[in-house]
């Protein structure tokens, strides 16, 4: 059994999560609750292995194995009901770079590229640093619950001659995991236009029940003529500093032009550690990812009771997947960074901003809950310490 309660003291690591808070807002003794990593050991088979690789004392180039391939396809299945080919496995340092490989491998300078708003910052930074034309979807938020516009995303593909579409599933910030239909209409509406379809999947093992998980190229219908899905075992077993990841490219066109643009950009060299890692992983962590996953449902627990006794003017809808909550301060007349700086500089708490996600994501806030207990309480106190005193200002200036 693991101990999610024991506290880790993060900080002089180098870490970006908690060493760069001070710089970052010039204000001690923060609590960090942003970037998507957790603050938990990983799974002690992991480390073992690293170890053994540690305690070899060599430390080259190295491949990603046959064996880790298997590896890799066996999980798949296992997990989520479907077996990718493993010659249509290519590997990777991380998604985002996946993701800018793709932009230069499938569409040309100017073209257009679509994507949803509110949405993980990096799809548009990608877009936009590759000199391509950015094309926003709003979701579409029905009791916060978020639903995709599929008029808007058929007009969008019309009207700006979308090249490439790049979806989030299980979604990054809005925590919605997909269902079959939605993917469906997702793929036929690709295949309508000609549009080629990236789907950044790194949250798929963070789904809670009764939701499930169904990949992009699990839909019950072979889109995968004109789809790439990018995943890894980072999110779920808190790896992201060992730099691993990996796309199914099951066409063999696609797959070799992003070969060729990775390979001019030197983008395939992998650390070795993360190949290990992997492997050990998705071979013997699923009995740690199971009792992950019930931590975070006790955690989303006493986000859900808290906001709704503490937190009146709060909105929260408890998410179908990811660690991330998404949390709606629009209740507040206040601007998105007026709400920010009450939150570092009065609660001590730091939060990702919604805006950064795109316009849709207006005065909210994305909390990772991916910690201990202790802290998402302490976090939680925090920021009602914050809003408390927006709500006695506004008492006073009434």
């Amino acid at each position: 059994m693991m101990n999610f309660n024991e506290p880790i003291n993060r900080l002089h690591t180098d870490n970006v999560k908690w060493d760069t808070m001070e710089q970052t807002y010039c204000e001690k003794d923060l609590l960090p609750m942003w970037i998507a990593d957790m603050d938990f050991m990983t799974c002690p088979a992991i480390i073992e292995g690293i170890q053994r690789e540690v305690a070899h004392g060599v430390f080259g180039y190295k491949n990603p194995s046959a064996r880790l391939r298997e590896t890799i396809a066996d999980w798949q299945e296992s997990m989520h009901s479907y077996r990718p080919a493993v010659d249509s496995i290519v590997f990777s340092p991380a998604v985002v770079p996946s993701i800018c490989t793709a932009i230069q491998a499938y569409t040309n300078e100017g073209d257009a590229v679509l994507i949803h708003d509110p949405v993980y910052t990096p799809f548009a930074e990608s877009i936009e640093n590759n000199r391509r034309k950015l094309v926003r979807s709003a979701l579409v938020s029905v009791n916060h619950h978020y639903k995709i516009n599929f008029e808007d995303v058929e007009r969008k593909m019309m009207e700006n001659d979308i090249k490439l579409y790049i979806f989030c599933n299980p979604h990054n910030p809005c925590g919605r995991v997909w269902k079959a239909e939605e993917l469906q209409k997702v793929g036929e509406l690709c295949q309508k236009y000609g549009v080629l379809l990236v789907s950044d999947e790194i949250h798929q093992d963070i789904v809670f029940a009764p939701n499930k998980f169904t990949s992009m190229l699990n839909t019950g219908k072979d889109f995968s003529a004109f789809t790439v899905v990018f995943t890894a075992p980072t999110k779920t077993f808190n790896l992201a500093g060992t730099k691993v990841s990996y796309a199914f490219i099951e066409n063999a066109v696609l797959r070799a032009r992003f070969v060729e643009v990775q390979t001019r950009n030197c983008g395939a060299e992998l650390n070795s550690f993360g190949l290990t890692a992997a492997e050990v992983a998705l071979k013997e962590g699923k009995s740690w990812l199971d009792e992950l996953l019930t931590y975070f449902e006790q955690n989303f627990d006493i986000v859900e009771e808290y906001v709704a006794t503490s937190l009146p003017k709060v909105n929260f809808n408890r998410p179908e997947g990811t660690y991330l909550a998404w949390l709606d301060f629009n209740a507040y007349d206040l601007t998105d960074k007026e709400i920010m700086n009450i939150l570092v500089h009065e609660g001590k708490v730091v939060l990702n901003a919604g805006i950064d996600y795109g316009e849709n994501g207006a005065k909210f806030f994305r909390m990772n809950i991916a910690t201990t207990k202790a802290n998402v309480e302490e976090g939680l106190n925090r920021i009602k310490k914050a809003l408390a005193i927006i709500n006695s200002k506004h008492a006073i200036t009434k």
